[in-house]
């Protein structure tokens, strides 16, 4: 059973990260990711997110960035437009792969639509959290 102190806690960590920041998107994207051996490292810079996913072997990159998009859409973070990606495998010169993705603006008008340089893909993990 979970304990109040322990929701409020996930509470405080959401509205941070609906705030902007970065280490509490950071958790709440770890959360997601638990099941998987991917770590995320969150940076901010200005109105861009940069993620680094750590794991063993590189994760499919049209799934990975639709389910982070997708929770990214639904946290709504503010000040946050554009999103950098980067899957880095150990010892790799480089990265696996890097995608950019600019996020709209919710809107009053009409629900809001990532807008992206790749395709946006729901997860076809059906475990995988949302943040």
């Amino acid at each position: 059973m979970t304990s109040s102190r322990e929701s409020s806690g996930r509470e405080d960590i959401r509205q941070q990260a609906k705030s902007g920041e970065a280490t509490a998107i950071a958790t709440l994207l770890n959360r997601g990711l638990q099941a998987k051996p991917i770590k995320a490292q969150v940076k901010r810079q200005d109105h861009i997110l940069l993620i680094r996913l750590l794991c063993p072997t590189a994760p499919n990159p049209k799934t990975t960035v639709g389910w982070i998009v997708q929770n990214l859409q639904k946290l709504q973070p503010e000040g946050i437009t554009q999103v950098k990606i980067q899957a880095r495998v150990p010892n790799a010169p480089k990265p696996a792969w890097g995608r950019v993705v600019t996020l709209a603006a919710p809107t009053t008008d009409q629900p809001s639509e990532p807008s992206s340089t790749t395709a946006v893909a729901q997860s076809s993990d059906s475990k995988a959290d949302s943040i």
